[in-house]
């Protein structure tokens, strides 16, 4: 059995039981209006965790839509600034339980040992064709690095949604 689940124009196709979402677990609504953020989805294949955080900057279909242009020097750091914190909030919701986040988990089939899984950030953004993301990557894993080191990150990875459904044709669509 999947889930299927749209955000932000993107759709992600998941087996129930090998993702959760923090904003669907009490424990997390609970902290929230202490100003914590999250990663959209977290996806568990195998022995690794991947957390996404989700944008949407292009969307056709909606002509009030305002594109933001990401070679834009605020839009960036605005973008840095938020992924940062929704990465730094979220790892620390799985690694510590004091405020029981670390119940958003127990809808995984199999549970995940945070310690010793592998975990991947992925920043996906939904964006116009052929506009170049290299420089928002880098900025992004600049400003990461000590998130990485203190929850020993693998890999951080800013992908706009075609890349993205490439790179993992098996759950994003």
């Amino acid at each position: 059995m999947t889930d299927t689940i749209i955000e932000s124009g993107m759709t992600f196709v998941l087996p129930q039981g090998q993702y959760f979402r923090f904003e669907e677990a009490q424990a997390y609504q609970s902290v929230k209006a202490f100003s914590v953020t999250e990663m959209d989805l977290c996806y568990v294949e195998g022995n690794t965790l991947f957390l996404v955080e989700l944008k949407r900057f292009y969307d056709p279909s909606n002509p009030k839509f305002m594109p933001k242009d990401i070679s834009v020097e605020a839009v960036i750091e605005d973008l840095k600034t938020n992924f940062y914190k929704n990465a730094w909030h979220s790892l620390a919701m799985l690694a510590q339980n004091r405020s029981n986040t670390q119940t958003c988990m127990a809808g995984l089939r199999q549970p995940i040992d945070f310690e010793k899984c592998q975990i991947k950030l992925i920043f996906i953004l939904n964006i116009a064709p052929n506009k170049d993301i290299l420089p928002l990557y880098k900025e992004i894993a600049k400003k990461l690095t000590d998130v990485k080191a203190l929850f020993r990150v693998d890999s951080v990875a800013v992908l706009d949604y075609d890349t993205a459904k490439d790179f993992y044709p098996n759950w994003i669509k």
